[in-house]
């Protein structure tokens, strides 16, 4: 039997669920107070699957949740979590192995697990520092969102402007549609959150013509493959 709610109904019990059930939960149990991260994972007990390496993604994920949640008012120090779990990312993440860019993921101590540079991640990243902006407007911030696109513009071009390679090392002619979307996303984001263009002095790139090129050659790989070789 089928349990039907009126939108403004389902609404609510959504907004109650994530406001005093889903935030909590991840801001303790899934916060490893340790590492001063977020864990990978939670069983369904709510208890942290604690050996296993921990995602760029998952990371940026749960810092773009929290700090919007705080700007929002829907969780009390959320915008604090946020910039505190940022600050070790960026130490653990960022250029990890001495090379530009931010690694795919770290071990629960914060050794460098993946050392692959990989878009979708770097996507998230600026998305994250997007959010993180908007916290407090730190210049800091807007400072490196501009390094990661420059890193983003030498580590992925495909060198025939038809968008951005999905990862370094990897396959030269792999291009997913994923991974722009997220990245177009993250750029509005910044738009928005900075009131500017990120780099408009800039010659046209990648991020410009990548949907041109796909729509002119739809045989290119820029499309979803039927698994990502990390998952997402």
């Amino acid at each position: 039997m089928s349990l039907k709610l009126k939108p403004d109904h389902a609404l609510r019990r959504l907004s109650v669920f994530t406001a005093e059930k889903a935030l909590p939960l991840w801001a303790v149990a899934g916060y490893d107070e340790t590492s001063q991260c977020f864990h990978e994972r939670l069983r369904f007990s709510g208890e942290p699957v604690a050996d296993v390496p921990r995602r760029l993604m998952v990371q940026a994920r749960q810092i773009v949740v929290y700090a919007r949640a705080g700007l929002a008012g829907w969780y009390v120090g959320g915008k604090m979590l946020a910039l505190d779990v940022f600050e070790n990312v960026r130490r653990r993440y960022r250029s990890a192995d001495d090379a530009p860019g931010w690694i795919f993921s770290v071990q629960p101590d914060g050794r460098p697990a993946d050392h692959t540079r990989d878009l979708y991640a770097h996507a998230f990243v600026l998305y994250m520092l997007a959010w993180l902006y908007r916290i407090g407007e730190e210049p800091s911030i807007l400072a490196l969102a501009d390094e990661t696109l420059s890193d983003i513009d030498r580590m992925f071009s495909s060198g025939d402007e038809h968008g951005y390679l999905s990862g370094m090392p990897g396959p030269k002619d792999l291009r997913e549609q994923n991974p722009h979307m997220h990245l177009f996303e993250a750029l509005l984001a910044l738009a928005r959150g900075s009131s500017s263009l990120r780099n408009p002095v800039r010659p046209p790139g990648p991020r410009s013509r990548t949907a041109a090129g796909c729509r002119k050659n739809p045989s290119r790989r820029c499309w979803p493959p039927k698994s990502r070789p990390h998952g997402c």
